[in-house]
Order: structure tokens, then C-alpha cells, then sequence
């Protein structure tokens, strides 16, 4: 008759009544990560690389290089039109890194 129910928490020195000032709920709240503000979509030019333009302008350059090169090592001689078109291909290359997106 005089025995009192001790309850397990405490034995630990927590009570789930008491006005302690750790509270689990305020703990998550402060550690949550707060909603990060959009950004206003501006008008105008997006930079960025096309990197289809690019491979395609590459590929063009060593190929026309190529044949360019292998026509002046057997020949002797540089044609106008494999050189032109190795330009080419690398201005697109090089175009192509510096795309503007959303000019089309």
C-alpha cells in the first residue's frame, strides 16, 4: 500500500511533464532546410554550349584537316576547298561553345 509506480523515465531524470527547455519538435524545425526563393526567369540571352555544334564542328575540322594535310604531303600542293571547308568546321566548333539558347 504505500508503494509508489516509479515510472521508467524517471529513473533517467526525464519526465515527460516537465518544462524542460529541450523540445524534439523545435530541434527538427531549426535544423530543416528553409525553401529556397525562386529565381525571377529574366528575358534575353541564356549562355551555353550546343555541344552537338560542337562535335559536329570538330569532326568536320579533323577530317577536311586530314584530307588537306594528306593532299599536301603527296602532292605538294594545298586545295583551296578540304582547307576551307577544315575552316569551317572549326568556326562552327567554336561558335558552337559560345551558343546563345532561345535566339532560334
Amino acid at each position: 500500500m504505500g508503494l509508489e509506480q516509479r515510472s521508467v523515465h524517471s529513473a533517467s531524470g526525464f519526465s515527460p511533464n516537465s518544462t524542460s527547455s529541450y523540445n524534439p519538435d523545435r530541434d527538427k524545425a531549426s535544423n530543416a532546410k528553409k525553401p529556397k526563393k525562386k529565381k525571377k526567369k529574366r528575358g534575353g540571352v541564356k549562355w551555353g554550349a550546343d555541344w552537338g555544334k560542337v562535335g559536329g564542328g570538330l569532326a568536320t575540322f579533323l577530317i577536311a584537316g586530314a584530307i588537306t594535310l594528306g593532299l599536301l604531303v603527296t602532292l605538294g600542293r594545298i586545295f583551296f576547298w578540304p582547307a576551307g571547308i577544315a575552316v569551317m568546321g572549326l568556326i562552327t566548333a567554336l561558335s558552337g561553345l559560345i551558343a546563345e539558347e532561345g535566339i532560334w
